[in-house]
């Protein structure tokens, strides 16, 4: 065994030990910690969520002329767009100059477009263009909570509504302040001053990260279709701002620092800088929402990975008892079940109760009522069902 091996072994070791069981809260979140980011980096060399997010390149790519020109044209009707370039040079600092490049090209090709010319066509596809990207990410993070059921169209147009006209004003408002523009006068009359600067510089680079720990929070909180608790939004979303800074450090010093990819791909260089920017960004979204995922279900955080499926044996008696105990809620008039509870009730993996609450709602056994998160009663009497025809 390599060196590497026989390390990740220990690792292993070391974070399954069962003597954290019995450690105080604080030390149990950390090693919780620590097992997520062992997992998400196993993770990692998974090919599909590398395939997801290069997908989500593509689509970044296609969708950031119309999605810019359309939030340009909300923030120029409150007078703030002229700092709109600023606030996107904080978002491609690692760049470098090759990022300065970049943001020059998408600001010119946004600023030449009118909407007022595009009439009510041109508007609808700027909107769809939007809603669409919107709606990738939604598909790309409910996979990675493995939800299969996305949002109703009211529920989409109320959410995408409100990201799409609120969205760019926060965010433009809170990059803005972040980054210091509407002090810009009074930061480099005291920046030459040696505590005052230091502790200006600093503040910055504190609300840089809490502003990065409220954007991927609001990203995890809200955009799978699925009942998400605030405080593992918060551990994946303060996970993910770390990652963040770490490859904004490296891509600058590896990447931008060395003058390589100016030299190999000449006047594309720019764009496949970019390109590679915005693939990491979306790979830490996708593994942020994959930790979201694992500190909600923590029985997901297993030292190796494990085959869930369940045999057709396993399928039968679980289909029996979760109707079994939903039909008897009902008929005691207690209150009635959720997939959570269910699966917290009967031990098994969330994934697996959730396959089998779906089988029964398609085949009209039960049925979901109002509720968030939803909760199941009986669709038909149990009297009437004949256990040879439900196991069929």
């Amino acid at each position: 065994m390599t060196a590497v091996g026989q390390y990740l072994n220990f690792l292993r070791r070391f974070l399954w030990d069962n003597q954290f069981l019995d450690s105080n809260p604080a030390t149990k979140t950390l090693i919780q910690m620590l097992r997520v980011c062992f997992a998400l980096t196993r993770d990692l060399f998974d090919r599909s969520i590398r395939l997801r997010a290069m997908g989500l390149v593509y689509l970044t790519l296609l969708s950031i002329i119309p999605s810019l020109a359309f939030a340009f044209s909300i923030l120029r009707s409150f007078g703030i767009h002229n700092r709109l370039r600023d606030v996107l040079l904080s978002l491609v600092e690692p760049l470098g100059d090759q990022g300065i490049e970049v943001v020059d090209y998408v600001l010119e090709s946004v600023s030449s477009i009118q909407l007022e010319g595009f009439g009510v066509v041109g508007l609808i596809f700027l909107i769809a263009t939007s809603v669409s990207t919107l709606q990738t990410v939604e598909t790309a993070l409910n996979e990675v909570w493995h939800v299969r059921v996305g949002r109703t169209l009211v529920q989409r147009f109320r959410t995408y509504a409100l990201m799409i006209m609120f969205g760019p004003i926060i965010g433009f408002s809170a990059i803005a302040l972040v980054a210091g523009l509407p002090f810009a006068g009074f930061t480099s009359a005291v920046e030459n001053i040696p505590v005052l600067g230091s502790l200006i510089n600093e503040s910055g680079r504190l609300l840089s990260f809490v502003l990065a720990i409220s954007g991927f929070g609001f990203l995890f909180l809200f955009m799978p279709n699925a009942r998400i608790r605030f405080r593992p939004a918060l551990l994946a979303a303060f996970l993910s701002a770390l990652a963040w800074l770490l490859v904004g450090f490296i891509f600058s010093m590896l990447v931008v620092s060395s003058g390589r990819y100016p030299a190999i791909y000449s006047a594309f260089a720019s764009l496949v800088l970019f390109m590679l920017w915005i693939f990491s960004s979306w790979l830490i979204v996708l593994l942020g929402s994959k930790a979201c995922y694992l500190f909600q279900y923590p029985d997901y955080i297993v030292e190796k990975p494990l085959d869930l499926e369940l045999s057709l044996e396993q399928k039968e008696y679980l289909a029996l008892r979760t109707m079994a105990l939903i039909g008897r809620h009902f008929y005691e008039g207690r209150v009635a079940w959720t997939r959570d509870a269910l699966a917290a009730y009967l031990g098994v993996p969330w994934l697996a109760l959730e396959k089998c609450v779906d089988n029964l709602v398609r085949s009209n056994y039960v049925q979901a009522i109002a509720g968030d998160p939803p909760a199941f009663v009986p669709s038909r009497p149990l009297e009437t069902i004949a256990i040879s025809t439900f196991l069929e």
